[in-house]
């Protein structure tokens, strides 16, 4: 599984700055923090809140309508029920979604089984934007779809490596001036 089984790439530093770039901003652990203002800086947002077990930065690359759908062969696994009919569904939603990284990133696995990972490491290779797609479902023309190949590594001391590779769509809207995450798909058999 995406969330469970991956992480990235480890991020480049820049030796000098460009004053007019102005949407770049260090943090003191030197990772780039990119504002929301275009889908590419998101996702870099969000391998960095991977690659630093950022739970805020995470949440701020996700839209609160966000949703997270699974590949069919996922859904026995680790689907689960999100509209009370009592049938594992393909995805789940926001609330989820931050529950799932909270355990990730600082609590460790729900059943504590595991603790939080001691390193993650996630790498997403986002294509040129003449790849990137538009959503023409009526009420999603400003969305853009990048259709991106990650690499994840989670790095559990004394206890496990984890790791996982594959494809994932992003569906990024808008929202006032900046971009979210509305849609995570997981593609990685695809």
């Amino acid at each position: 599984m995406l969330l469970i089984c991956s992480i990235g790439v480890a991020l480049f530093i820049n030796g000098c700055t460009n004053p007019f770039n102005p949407d770049v901003v260090k943090n003191d652990q030197t990772h780039e923090i990119r504002d929301n203002t275009t889908p590419r800086n998101v996702l870099k947002n969000l391998e960095t809140a991977y690659n630093q077990q950022d739970l805020d930065l995470y949440i701020n690359c996700l839209s609160t309508s966000f949703r997270f759908e699974l590949i069919s062969v996922e859904i026995d696994e680790i689907g689960i029920d999100m509209d009370g009919d009592g049938i594992k569904d393909s995805w789940w939603d926001y609330d989820k979604e931050v529950e799932y990284h909270r355990n990730l990133f600082r609590d460790g696995s729900s059943d504590g089984r595991y603790p939080s990972p001691d390193n993650i490491y996630l790498n997403l290779q986002i294509p040129h934007e003449d790849v990137w797609l538009t959503d023409n479902q009526e009420g999603r023309e400003d969305w853009v779809i990048i259709p991106t190949f990650f690499s994840l590594a989670i790095n559990i001391y004394g206890t496990s490596n984890i790791t996982a590779e594959g494809y994932a769509r992003f569906y990024l809207r808008p929202e006032g001036n900046e971009w979210r995450i509305i849609i995570w798909r997981d593609e990685s058999n695809i």
